[in-house]
């Protein structure tokens, strides 16, 4: 009855009012947001209440404001933990994983560990909306442990002979994890899709560069201002990848947006396969039959057949963030080839088993 009559409850009148405001299509102020904030991740709040609120936003489009504030609350929440590596690549994509293609993110970490690019990845087993083929399950299909705790991970990040990891939000941000039953119940993609992949459990001391991804137009300049407000990142790329990830697709061109912490402003166009000698790849289809042993055979064969499509589809990525973010040379397309072709990729990527 709250959603009708705003003098219901007495008990919750901050949070009813609010909830009216965005309802009027007005926007919270920061006072209002806090509160909020405050009450999505306090257990004695119903669930109506915060799903009122999330729903609400997304409704009326969250503001500058309210983003920003969202990523500030969960961001002083969450856990971040310091590597002692000269660079850290933070593959930061949404947690609900693919439903209609390959999740082949999951060979690139190993790949540029293998050429000296310490790389993190995150997210959770499954959740809202898509419930989709994640890192987690992946993972467990392979044999590896998507459960590693903060040390372990900090351990393999180091380690030059594996140089990658996939952190779990339950280690992570246990808090935030504990809003995926809320989320299962909801419609709509909530504001916590949007900043949970920017909570960095894991940041390099002296370089920290985040690759990410966006679906709608609209993200753009949202991902921008979010992703400048991060404490520690010396920069970042993001694309408009496959299933909004941070995959760039090889059967078509896509937007790139990118800023370096040394330049004024960011820099926006186009990546294609046909500018690093890549062909287009057209024979690529949505496949919403797509189980999670198939998205690994992908991810194998991308590490293991250098001549294979998906390792060409995983070398167009690397050699596409690594330049955007200015830590290509002259050799990295052959260190890329090599890594594949020698072995070393898959050696990376099987090291990390435990």
């Amino acid at each position: 009855h709250f959603l009708f009559d705003s003098t219901l409850d007495i008990k919750n009148n901050v949070l009813v009012e609010c909830i009216h405001t965005i309802l009027n299509k007005q926007n919270l102020t920061e006072v209002q947001i806090n509160s909020v904030t405050a009450d999505i991740v306090d257990p004695t709040i119903s669930s109506s209440y915060k799903a009122a609120i999330l729903e609400g936003l997304r409704l009326k489009e969250e503001s500058a404001l309210e983003n920003k504030c969202f990523q500030d609350f969960f961001y002083n929440l969450a856990t971040h933990t310091q590597v002692n590596t000269p660079i850290l690549i933070d593959l930061a994509t949404a947690y609900d994983g693919f439903n209609r293609y390959p999740n082949l993110l999951l060979g690139l970490p190993a790949l540029l560990g293998s050429i000296g690019f310490p790389t993190i990845i995150h997210g959770c087993k499954e959740v809202s909306p898509k419930f989709g083929i994640t890192f987690h399950k992946c993972l467990v299909e392979l044999g590896l442990d998507p459960l590693k705790t903060i040390s372990e991970v900090q351990a393999d990040l180091e380690n030059s002979a594996i140089a990658w990891a996939y952190c779990d939000q339950q280690h992570s941000f246990p808090q935030l994890h504990q809003l995926e039953p809320l989320r299962k119940a909801m419609v709509k993609r909530p504001v916590l899709a949007t900043i949970e992949k920017f909570m960095q459990p894991f940041y390099s001391k002296h370089q920290t560069f985040i690759v990410t991804g966006y679906t709608h137009p609209a993200y753009r300049n949202k991902t921008t201002a979010l992703l400048q407000q991060l404490p520690h990142c010396t920069g970042f790329t993001f694309f408009r990848g496959v299933e909004g990830s941070c995959l760039a697709p090889i059967d078509r061109r896509c937007p790139v947006i990118t800023q370096l912490k040394n330049k004024n402003a960011t820099t926006e166009g186009f990546s294609t396969p046909e500018s690093f000698g890549f062909e287009l790849n057209k024979e690529l289809s949505p496949d919403k039959t797509l189980t999670v042993q198939q998205s690994c055979d992908y991810v194998v064969t991308s590490l293991k057949d250098h001549k294979s499509t998906e390792a060409k589809w995983l070398i167009y990525n690397a050699l596409t963030l690594l330049t955007e973010l200015q830590l290509v040379t002259e050799k990295t397309p052959e260190e890329l080839q090599n890594s594949i072709s020698s072995g070393k990729a898959w050696q990376h990527f099987s090291n990390s088993n435990y």
